[in-house]
């Protein structure tokens, strides 16, 4: 009976001191956060950057936001977030902007209002529809990847300096504006419903990577594969047929086809 005690003990306390470690890391690394967002709300009008990752206290945090009047910078990856308060008007000069893996179905009026944003990160969320004002600004990346958007997807006229676009794990079927992204160096459009894709890719010249994996798609536009600096293209998962494969393998030797790239 001792024996078997011990064994379990043995067996079972190399987690309960790893889960312990880790609460007790988190623990620190919020009260090192508080410590230190202390010091700067003594001076809020300094404030430009805001990382809330590793923060506690998540309510009580929102409510201090509207009193950074400079922020430029905020990450609220990953907090559970359910919705945000609607305190956007008061960080008019937000840039960045990252509410990623939360469950956000939609966002409140004030960020529509925003005016400077650039980059913008809204993915593994549950939202059902592109807010405007992506559509309004001029972003260089923008990733939405992982929500539940469907139909159409627009490319703004905005977005011609745009470098790194994420419309992955969606629902979309169709794809507009492609023409816009001049600058576009990675695009996903992987996991949707698109069947085809137009064959307007002329502008986008600094094209390298491009994932259309896990969509039924037959095809690979011609101005897709000439793009002079393309490097990758995805197709796990779609209903292109080898022949055709050949054919591209053949006619494009530069591209790799099906093949995971390292970045």
């Amino acid at each position: 009976m001792k024996l078997a005690i011990l064994v379990a003990i043995l067996f079972v306390s190399p987690v309960s001191w790893a889960q312990t470690d880790l609460e007790l890391r988190k623990k620190r690394e919020a009260q090192e956060f508080w410590d230190h967002f202390s010091r700067e709300m003594e001076n809020p009008s300094q404030i430009t950057k805001l990382d809330c990752r590793r923060a506690d206290k998540i309510d009580s945090l929102l409510t201090l936001i509207p009193r950074l009047r400079n922020l430029e910078w905020l990450n609220l990856w990953g907090l559970g977030l359910d919705s945000i308060p609607d305190f956007f008007d008061s960080i008019p000069k937000l840039t960045w902007f990252d509410a990623g893996k939360n469950q956000l179905k939609e966002l409140p009026p004030s960020f529509n209002r925003l005016t400077q944003l650039s980059e913008v990160g809204l993915y593994s969320n549950q939202l059902q529809s592109i807010p405007e004002v992506l559509l309004k600004s001029e972003l260089t990346s923008l990733q939405i990847q992982g929500n539940a958007i469907g139909g159409e997807f627009v490319c703004s006229p905005k977005w011609t300096e745009m470098t790194y676009l994420n419309i992955g794990h969606n629902n979309f079927d169709h794809i507009e504006g492609l023409n816009y992204l001049r600058k576009i160096e990675i695009l996903s459009l992987r996991s949707n419903r698109f069947k085809e894709f137009p064959d307007a890719f002329q502008r986008c010249r600094r094209l390298t990577t491009v994932y259309l994996d896990f969509n039924p798609v037959a095809a690979i536009p011609r101005t897709l594969l000439s793009r002079p600096r393309l490097r990758y293209i995805l197709i796990e998962g779609t209903s292109i047929p080898d022949e055709l494969l050949m054919k591209y393998h053949s006619r494009y030797p530069n591209v790799v086809l099906d093949a995971c790239p390292t970045c």
